[in-house]
């Protein structure tokens, strides 16, 4: 076989660290751009929403993203978490399909955990009027200052709070069906 002209001199090993640093600097300038681009100004934005402290955006198996945010206590869930979709709307592309709220529940998981079964009652029949009924009941069995559930158009809220302990749950309605765009619907204490 005979051997091009050009090639003559080449060393191999060379030729290889070359393309390691070529790849290395294409991958770090990446990694930098999306750094500068997307991640701090998404946590400045993020962080600058009354009531977030903390939030941390990881990729899911199904293509969709997890969302996990620390919470102080906010006026309006849903209106929080709105804001929070738009923010992270403009830098990423992934929807988000998990989100995972930390907040100050001690002692309110009962409360929650009897609210489930007429949330997911409601969810299965269409029958929102008793879990406004049942929400109003629980409200009053356990002494909360607030209780709100909202129906939103991909998630649904959940905000309890009694005393300096709040509960904070969004959950995805994505099995449950879709509201009619531009509709809200829910219930208070």
């Amino acid at each position: 076989m005979r051997k091009l002209p050009f090639l003559r001199g080449l060393r191999p090993g060379l030729i290889t660290v070359a393309f390691a640093m070529a790849l290395a600097g294409l991958i770090g300038g990446w990694s930098l751009a999306h750094n500068l681009q997307v991640e701090k100004p998404l946590a400045g934005q993020l962080k600058a929403l009354p009531g977030v402290r903390n939030y941390r955006i990881t990729p899911a198996a199904d293509g969709e993203q997890r969302l996990e945010l620390s919470l102080e206590r906010v006026p309006d869930l849903e209106q929080l978490m709105d804001r929070v979709a738009a923010t992270i709307g403009k830098y990423q592309k992934a929807p988000i399909g998990e989100i995972v709220i930390h907040d100050a529940r001690a002692g309110l998981e009962q409360v929650y955990y009897q609210l489930r079964f007429s949330l997911e009652e409601a969810m299965a029949t269409g029958r929102y009027t008793k879990l406004r009924s049942d929400l109003g009941d629980l409200s009053r069995r356990f002494g909360l200052n607030r209780a709100q559930v909202y129906l939103g158009q991909r998630f649904v809220y959940v905000q309890l709070e009694k005393g300096p302990k709040y509960l904070y749950e969004v959950l995805p309605r994505a099995a449950w069906g879709q509201i009619p765009e531009g509709s809200r619907q829910g219930g208070d204490v």
